[in-house]
């Protein structure tokens, strides 16, 4: 009697032009209308459910807003999935210049397979996410100077005053990380180094010293078979612990 009931798994579908009901776009096959927001698959899929995503360019420019952000975590038998709708290819366009996610999670049991994320500022799991998969993603940068963009693993907790909310159990796999930081430069006397590509977690004392420090202890991630180019610092820095990390392909050749 007090055992928590079985997830149930459901189906749902959005497009970029998607308004209705989250409960009428459930839907065991493509149910040609009636589709959902992202924003609305954001708030309500739950464990067990998979939220398939149409073909188009699915538009954000809030500032410090996030696209693909799910609420709910799922389960060990339960995740939550959102990918593209078989044989198509959804986009989703950041704003140019405007600090907003494109992949933004704090939840766990969650999986992204087959979606492309294009000019975000940023890309972040963070705040004690686990058991997190990313695979068959592009994240790109299209517009020149590529200002932001960079695919993090981190520390840092909801709120950014603290960074010792480690993730883990994170598997990135099969995917494509191209133009998202660009380089440095001279600021008066001082030299910047630009940003890196792909980085888990921060080096010890990345807030100054103090208690709520960073002890680089991001652990169980796996970077594996994915293709790295393009980054003003590293295509790939990383802090932490139990790392696989194989079968990548990364360069870095002077490009802007």
């Amino acid at each position: 009697f007090l055992m928590a009931p079985p997830a149930r798994a459901a189906t749902y579908w959005v497009s970029p032009a998607g308004a209705a009901a989250w409960s009428n776009c459930e839907s065991a096959a493509d149910p040609g209308s009636n589709y959902c927001s992202l924003v609305m698959a954001n708030s309500n899929a739950a464990a067990g459910d998979t939220v398939y995503l149409k073909g188009g360019t699915y538009s954000f420019s809030t500032l410090y807003g996030a696209a693909l952000s799910p609420s709910h975590s799922g389960m060990s038998a339960a995740w939550i999935v959102f990918q593209n709708a078989p044989g198509e290819a959804p986009i989703l366009q950041g704003a140019y210049g405007t600090r907003l996610w494109g992949l933004m999670i704090k939840t766990s049991y969650v999986r992204i397979d087959g979606l492309t994320f294009v000019d975000f500022s940023d890309q972040m799991i963070y705040d004690g996410a686990h058991h997190v998969e990313v695979a068959h993603c592009v994240f790109r940068n299209d517009t020149s100077p590529y200002r932001g963009g960079i695919f993090e693993m981190v520390e840092s907790c909801l709120g950014g005053s603290d960074y010792r909310c480690y993730v883990s159990d994170i598997w990135v796999h099969d995917n494509t990380f191209l133009r998202l930081m660009a380089g440095g430069g001279c600021i008066g006397t001082l030299i910047s180094e630009g940003g890196d590509a792909v980085r888990v977690g921060y080096p010890n004392g990345t807030c100054n010293a103090g208690t709520n420090c960073t002890a680089g202890a991001n652990h169980h991630i796996t970077i594996e078979d994915n293709a790295m180019a393009y980054a003003g610092h590293a295509v790939m820095d990383t802090y932490g612990t139990h790392e696989v990390i194989k079968n990548n392909v990364a360069h870095n050749e002077p490009w802007y």
